[in-house]
């Protein structure tokens, strides 16, 4: 029996980053008890809260999101946690996973989904002011909150339709940095990929890696736009690929996922030029070209059976303003 080595590549000094942001928007439409219209607002603007910000990183973070309206004209701010003044209370607002979708549009490629809470006569009668989407009962452990620029003063015999547009937008900048593997640097680039396909995947949506290693790839060929996926051939990692995410603290908005290949996975003949991999929201790729200075300039990373190659992509996440 022969007893290959086993090598290590690490990339010590920093993770390859990518991003994106979420928005919200809500409407409100009050009709009487023959469903006329009475009352149709814009689209207004809310706010995805800290709280929000620190909830969408857990899979599944919306399956039992509640819509509350409140009373309250209380100006909204990022560390609100409660509606200000309950005035009705709704569950279960993803729960059939509801949601009229739309996008990628371009040029931000941005998608979202529309989901409605109805407020039938004799519900929520009252002076509507403010309105949140809320992980706990009674308007509590928000998600996102509004204070109505006109308030919305419904009857016994008024139904009101709440709208909340939940918009994500990827992060279309390239990221420029470097990685060292085996004492060699190399020259990264990192983006977004297939963007124009991108769904917003309703009630399991998060932030966090998805598909397995089975959507985690190695190609030999260039990086391609924010619109396409790195060109040539795929190796995918066999029995022993290990894809796990770094414990996430409340304030970081950021994760790492963390990635082992094992010894027979990713061996491409002609080196590895991108690593292709899948979060909730989008595909990203990151292209490696050994930098200037270093014994073959231009080169892709080279890997064989002989060795294991770890690495980490650092995604991050915010309110769109």
């Amino acid at each position: 029996m022969i007893l290959l080595p086993k090598y290590r590549n690490f990339v010590p000094n920093r993770p390859f980053k990518v991003g994106g942001a979420v928005v919200g928007e809500v409407k409100a439409i009050m009709y009487d008890l023959n469903m006329n219209i009475v009352y149709e607002s814009e689209w207004d603007r809310n706010l995805v809260v800290n709280n929000g910000l620190d909830e969408i990183v857990l899979p599944g973070y919306n399956i039992n999101v509640r819509s509350a309206t409140g009373t309250s004209s209380t100006g909204v701010s990022a560390s609100d946690t409660t509606i200000g003044v309950l005035l009705q209370d709704n569950f279960n607002i993803f729960g059939a996973d509801n949601g009229l979708r739309a996008g990628p549009v371009a040029p931000d490629y941005e998608f979202s989904t529309v989901v409605s809470k109805r407020y039938g006569a004799g519900v929520g009668t009252g002076t509507i002011r403010e309105h949140v989407l809320a992980f706990g009962a009674n308007g509590t452990d928000i998600f996102q909150r509004i204070v109505l620029p006109v308030s919305v003063v419904k009857g016994a015999d008024n139904i009101v339709d709440i709208l909340t547009k939940i918009i994500i937008f990827p992060d279309l900048t390239d990221h420029i940095s470097t990685a060292v593997f085996k004492g060699v640097t190399y020259d990264t680039i990192t983006r977004v990929s297939d963007v124009h396909t991108t769904t917003f995947s309703g009630a399991t949506a998060g932030f966090g890696p998805t598909g397995g290693s089975s959507s985690w790839l190695a190609y030999d060929g260039a990086i391609g736009s924010v619109i396409q996926g790195p060109s040539g051939g795929t190796a995918q990692a066999d029995v022993g690929f290990v894809l796990s995410t770094s414990t996430y603290s409340p304030g970081d908005y950021f994760q790492d996922v963390l990635c082992e290949v094992p010894l027979d996975g990713w061996n491409l003949v002609s080196g590895i030029r991108c690593l292709g991999g899948d979060l909730q929201w989008f595909r990203f790729q990151t292209q490696f070209t050994e930098a200037a200075g270093e014994p073959n300039p231009g080169d892709p990373v080279p890997k064989d059976n002989t060795e294991i190659m770890d690495f980490s992509w650092r995604y991050n996440w915010g309110a769109r303003p």
